[in-house]
């Protein structure tokens, strides 16, 4: 998703550079923003309506829930239908094929931190 930046900060610099050395970086920088892969897995997991994500994040603001859900379904990993015989009418979003791929490689990822945890984390 586009976002105004001062394309003149050593940080956007930094951040071209990793961009360009490898595509990794690029995902990885994707999938960052905070609370994008918790509402994913929530979402698979049943909790897949704005308003229970909300109980389950009760720090979550409405606004950032929202772009959140935006993203996931911009970037097709989660798909929003709504029930319009229900009163009033009902979003629920769901997990799409390639959102569940997603959340494979993330399950491998926390595998890997659960077997071998950063010194900070490790007890």
């Amino acid at each position: 998703m586009a976002t105004l930046r001062k394309e003149t900060s050593t940080n956007y610099s930094n951040q071209t550079v990793l961009r360009n050395a490898c595509v990794v970086n690029e995902t990885l920088e994707r999938l960052s923003p905070r609370w994008k892969m918790q509402v994913l897995f929530c979402i698979h997991q049943g909790q897949n309506r704005f308003s229970l994500l909300k109980d389950l994040f009760p720090t979550l603001a409405d606004h950032v829930l929202g772009l959140r859900l935006r993203e996931l379904e911009l970037e097709d990993l989660v798909v929003k239908e709504t029930d319009r015989d229900a009163v009033p009418p009902q979003v629920r979003y769901f997990a799409t094929p390639k959102g569940v791929a997603l959340l494979a490689i993330m399950k491998s990822l926390t595998d890997w931190e659960n077997e071998f945890p950063s010194s900070s984390t490790a007890h």
